[in-house]
């Protein structure tokens, strides 16, 4: 099963990778609230919040909408505490995965309100997944909705690093370094999820599978 997302890249526009001194110097810029440094900053790392994002929800609309927020996030707190961001890169898929969360939180409290009591969220809601061709199930790939609704019954932490890891196809020290965890730790919380998440798939491809 390929875990990975090929290239970092939003309506075929590729991303070429900056090296650590060339985003300190962009960061540098974007305290002072330089408006080309902020543009470069957008456009370089927005695709990889989009896609940390798609890889744990699966959903376009949804994905673009929460990376936007991250960004917005970014201005405010370049805005209220620029030093506080130390690196570009960390704080932007930090706040991502808090963002996630906080839109998890809410899609799961928004199922236990009654309809005439919702409220409207400034995220839109996943559109409602399509029916699988036949009787064959949707693939438990990444991007789709089985995977998704299996990497989202893990732990914040597990959902969290397979998306940094895998989002990218990142080598397990440029993981560390995002996470700010050592590459033991890293690989340990990788096989946890791994084997979590492979069974959890496992269980719901049978569970689908299963005459009705």
């Amino acid at each position: 099963m390929d875990w990975t997302y090929q290239p970092l890249s939003i309506s075929g526009v590729i991303v070429t990778p900056i090296n650590s001194a060339e985003a300190g110097h962009l960061l540098g810029r974007a305290r002072r609230l330089d408006r080309n440094a902020l543009g470069q900053i957008h456009d370089h790392f927005f695709p990889e919040v989009y896609h940390y994002v798609l890889y744990r929800l699966g959903d376009e609309q949804t994905s673009l909408a929460i990376a936007s927020k991250v960004f917005f996030s970014f201005l405010e707190a370049l805005h209220r505490r620029p030093y506080h961001i130390r690196n570009i890169q960390y704080w932007l898929i930090d706040a991502a995965g808090r963002t996630v969360e906080e839109y998890l939180r809410q899609q799961a409290d928004l199922k236990k309100t009654p309809p005439s009591s919702r409220l409207r969220l400034p995220i839109p809601e996943p559109e409602p997944p399509q029916a699988a061709s036949g009787d064959n199930p949707a693939p438990a790939e990444p991007g789709s909705r089985l995977f998704c609704q299996a990497l989202q019954k893990l732990p914040p932490s597990q959902q969290h690093l397979l998306a940094v890891r895998f989002a990218q196809n990142r080598s397990l020290e440029e993981t560390a370094v995002i996470m700010g965890k050592s590459i033991q730790q890293v690989k340990k919380l990788e096989y946890a999820g791994f084997s979590a998440l492979q069974k959890l798939l496992q269980d719901d491809v049978l569970q689908s599978q299963a005459p009705k």
